[in-house]
């Protein structure tokens, strides 16, 4: 969703002389850069009292998002530590109820 946004707003934000100098397509962006181009635009608003620790709890989806994508690393990196079906069972669950928050907080008259 928040490519999207981007994607869809490109053209108008070239012809604006709003857009990034960054020669980088949007595509390769990582999620904090999305989510910072959002704050920095005011399209998530700034007065949120979660802004604040958005980037820090962006970097923590992250993390967890490639924990539960790619469990091999994880087994790899960290053998000293134990992990069943249930913790990466509760680990997507984490995941999709933040997933399924995001829209809420970016579009919340929506509803």
């Amino acid at each position: 969703m928040l490519l999207a946004n981007v994607l869809a707003l490109e053209p108008e934000m070239e012809r604006d002389g709003t857009w990034p100098s960054s020669k980088k397509p949007p595509e390769k962006w990582h999620l904090l850069e999305l989510v910072r181009f959002h704050l920095d635009h005011g399209w998530i608003p700034a007065d949120d009292p979660a802004a604040p620790q958005l980037g820090e709890a962006v970097e923590a989806m992250n993390e967890l998002r490639n924990v539960v994508a790619h469990p091999g690393r994880l087994i790899r990196d960290a053998p000293q530590v134990e992990f069943d079906e249930s913790v990466f069972a509760g680990m997507f669950g984490v995941l999709q109820a933040t997933f399924a928050e995001i829209p809420k907080r970016l579009y919340p008259d929506e509803d």
